[in-house]
């Protein structure tokens, strides 16, 4: 070996060796207090175990405070440990001995302890021996000892201030969103300068708001979401966390799955910045405004988002749930410019569909070319679902806001059908909607009924209530004939006159179809005259059996639960009006007189349910034959079964 190689230095093994990291300098703080604590009826204080203890101490809160900048303090609950403000990360046996610790000091109303980065060993002698009097009982608690840099006290989880825990959840919320805009409004201004660093108070704010139950609450999460900060990226992103929380709430109440959806809303915008990129001169874009995006860039979001996640989050398993969730949630937000998330190879989540609806409601009312209210945002979200997922989504949403949109039809406890005019653009009102009743108890029809304001008659004893949605309705099927002017009373009005037709438009036409045509009612007097011939025309195949449906949707709606528009109609028809006859095979395209009309029932026969469809089977010939076409039995069999499916559905979904 050559001289030179003598010269060169070797690296030592403390040099080599990393400094501790922030987790393994807490877990030393803590191992440092119960070893005290566990001591102090043990040794005298002049032991040499006990001096060594002290001095381990004191080096450890030293060193906590000054690598991290900050006084260790320490809070204590039953099943967890807080240092610094964050959760302590350390292995089984030094959460045992934090644990320890903690109860150890329950019994003396501790569960706090703060300790100066300079404190002397003096202090940590005085704890000591308070500690030892106190669980031998000659001396007080050791919350009462005076210390020069040593507090003992019942404190305040992080997050939580003094007297919080005495304000009402409505209160807390309120404090909890004023907080979370202030910090979404930092960390979007820190994505902006590119520093991609999720902060703890991001997460404490998606966990927050998933502990309040205020967030049931319909009218209070409406005037929370609608009526506060939306024009900026930071409020739309708490409003749609709220929003977000409340629908996936219908469906579970894991609180991880909850703070989990939250999260994933909050951090919806955060790859706009990386999309958009630098200003026109090369500057920096930071502000609570983010840039605008053209429609050859949104194609590019939920790439980019999902990048920008795992750059901030790392690959973590809560990271990768994090970043899927708001890969599919961007992809059926810009379906239109981007791919199909995963090729089209796997369909997103429902928890995906539940955020991106969200986010969808709360930009149509934050739109500034377009003043919306919350029934036209949810009115044009119904026009624009292309298929029952969407739906279903929309109706979780609706759910949330306890809101009927314009157009519905929904059963008043009276027994009438009644439809919705428009909604209250207060939140507090929108389960109590403006109706105009279109068919009483028995299933008459009622020609143009006045209109109830169910808010102003909520004070009235017996005021009529909603209690039932037949058909939700998406602003296009209101009846515009002139009504009476809105009355306090529920009498009905006489049963004559027209039914609006209910028939939903498709999915993806225009924002405003053409008027649709009403269906005559019936006459009033019970007289089964011959029916006229039927005119001769080409022979045609028969319809299918889902043409029944059109008369039929008319009176009662589609279930807002159908699997598919294909569906067979969820209707209670009476089945002597269904029985084909052997002439049946020759309606539409026989020669010669048509068979007369089916008599009516007999006086033995049993009395039809209230909202039976025989109105609708006498309405018009071409109702006669879309009935009469469909298959002998087709709506025998299921009707009962498919009725109560409905009604449990529809409940469980806007009770």
């Amino acid at each position: 070996m050559s001289a030179e190689e003598h010269e060169q230095p070797v690296p030592s093994a403390k040099a080599a060796q990393k400094p501790p990291s922030e987790s393994e300098l807490a877990a030393a703080v803590v191992l440092g207090m119960h070893r005290l604590v566990k001591q102090s009826t043990l040794y005298a204080s002049d032991n040499e175990a006990q001096i060594r203890a002290l001095t381990m101490t004191q080096q450890a809160v030293a060193a906590y405070g000054q690598r991290i900048g900050v006084n260790p303090k320490m809070f204590f609950t039953e099943k967890s440990v807080f240092i610094g403000g964050r959760l302590l990360r350390a292995g089984r046996t030094v959460y045992s001995a934090a644990l320890e610790l903690g109860n150890a000091l329950r019994p003396f109303g501790i569960d706090e302890i703060a300790i100066g980065f300079d404190v002397p060993i003096d202090d940590l002698r005085k704890f000591q021996e308070a500690v030892r009097d106190a669980v031998r009982r000659v001396g007080p608690s050791p919350a009462k000892v005076q210390y020069a840099r040593i507090r003992l006290r019942r404190g305040n989880p992080p997050g939580r201030r003094p007297g919080e825990e005495d304000l009402p959840p409505e209160e807390m919320l309120v404090k909890v969103y004023a907080t979370a805009t202030v910090v979404m409004r930092r960390f979007i201004e820190a994505i902006q300068r590119g520093e991609y660093r999720l902060p703890v108070g991001v997460r404490r704010v998606a966990q927050q708001l998933a502990d309040f139950g205020a967030v049931e609450t319909p009218a209070f999460l409406g005037k929370m979401a609608i009526h506060n900060v939306r024009h900026e990226h930071a409020g739309r992103a708490v409003n749609s966390a709220l929003v977000t929380l409340g629908m996936v709430r219908q469906l579970e109440s894991d609180k991880r799955m909850l703070a989990r959806l939250a999260m994933a809303a909050l951090l919806f915008d955060i790859g706009i910045p990386r999309v958009a990129g630098a200003g026109p001169m090369g500057e920096g874009r930071v502000g609570m405004a983010m840039p605008r995006l053209g429609q050859d860039q949104l194609g590019e979001l939920p790439a980019g988002t999902a990048a920008l996640s795992w750059a901030i989050g790392g690959f973590g398993d809560v990271a990768m749930k994090h970043t899927v969730l708001l890969y599919e949630a961007l992809s059926l937000t810009h379906r239109a410019e981007a791919k199909p998330s995963y090729g089209g190879l796997r369909m997103p989540t429902i928890h995906a569909r539940i955020v991106a609806t969200a986010r969808r409601f709360i930009g149509l009312l934050a739109d500034p070319h377009a003043e919306r209210t919350a029934d036209q945002s949810l009115c044009q979200m119904l026009r624009e679902a292309s298929d029952q997922a969407d739906r279903t989504s929309i109706r979780l949403l609706l759910g949330a806001l306890g809101l009927f949109p314009t157009g519905s039809l929904v059963r008043l406890a009276s027994g009438e059908i009644a439809q919705v005019v428009r909604t209250s653009p207060e939140p507090l009102h929108f389960a109590l909607p403006v109706v105009r009743p279109v068919m009483d108890a028995m299933g008459g029809a009622i020609a143009h009924g006045a209109e109830l304001d169910l808010a102003q008659l909520s004070d009235l004893p017996n005021a009529p209530q909603v209690v039932h949605v037949m058909e939700i309705g998406d602003g296009t099927q209101v009846d515009q004939a002139p009504a009476q002017p809105a009355a306090g009373a529920t009498s009905s009005p006489p049963r004559t006159g027209t039914v609006p037709s209910m028939t939903t438009p498709p999915a993806q036409g225009p924002a405003t179809p053409p008027a649709v045509q009403p269906i005559e009612a019936p006459p009033a007097a019970p007289a089964a005259p011959a029916a006229p011939a039927a005119p001769a025309t080409p022979a045609a195949p028969a319809p299918p059996a889902s043409a029944a449906s059109t008369a039929e949707n008319a009176i009662f709606g589609q279930s807002p639960f159908a699997a598919s528009p294909a569906a067979p109609p969820q209707v209670d028809l009476p089945t002597d009006l269904l029985r084909p006859t052997a002439d049946d095979d020759r309606l539409g395209a026989a020669e010669g007189p048509a068979e007369p009309a089916t008599p009516p029932l007999p006086p033995s026969a049993p009395t039809p349910e209230p909202l039976s469809a025989e109105p609708v089977a006498a309405t018009t010939d071409q109702a006669n034959r879309d009935v009469l076409s469909a298959p002998a039995g087709a709506f025998e069999d299921d009707a009962e079964a498919e009725e109560g499916a409905e009604e449990d559905e529809a409940t469980a979904v806007f009770a």
